[in-house]
């Protein structure tokens, strides 16, 4: 495998998002609530909300989306959250923006419960890729259309464990 990006790269940009999203959130603390989308955000979400200064609400969501190593284009829900989300300011974090499936379902699902606003944070995004929603609010990493693994990314559930976000062959 061939690294893409860093570990060093990763935190230094982690860091800025997390000032980033202080700076949006810090008059809306009391309502809001993170959520990781698992098992692929842990890492990330972990780490920033780690190096957040704002202590929100925290809970995971776990759903499918890829069969193997290849988008489905269905979205299968493993586990929903335990907080109530009603009244709350979402920020769902997840490890990549592939075809925008995920992110699309789970903002709507999440509207659905009752949520105040929903805003999206991920990792990487993939490029030059057909996407079915809007951007997410906050991107780590721009990447070329190359499946990467590592800092929580995976291949078939192996690789997450990488300090470095690498090309996966």
């Amino acid at each position: 495998m061939k690294v893409l990006l860093e570990n060093k790269v990763i935190v230094a940009r982690i860091k800025e998002l997390a000032c980033e999203i202080d700076e949006y959130y810090k008059d809306k603390e009391a309502s809001f609530v993170a959520v990781m989308v698992m098992n692929g955000a842990l890492f990330f979400g972990v780490d920033l909300l780690r190096m957040m200064k704002l202590s929100p609400m925290m809970d995971t969501v776990a759903v499918e989306s890829y069969r193997g190593t290849k988008s489905c284009g269905e979205l299968t829900f493993r586990s929903t959250p335990k907080i109530s989300i009603a009244g709350k300011d979402i920020l769902l974090i997840d490890d990549i923006f592939d075809t925008g499936v995920t992110f699309g379902k789970l903002q709507e699902y999440f509207r659905e419960q009752g949520a105040k606003s929903v805003k999206t944070c991920c990792l990487a995004n993939k490029l030059g890729v057909e996407k079915h929603c809007k951007m997410p609010d906050w991107v780590g990493f721009d990447v070329e259309n190359y499946y990467i693994v590592g800092y929580g990314l995976d291949a078939d559930e192996r690789y997450r464990d990488l300090n470095d976000i690498c090309i996966f062959k």
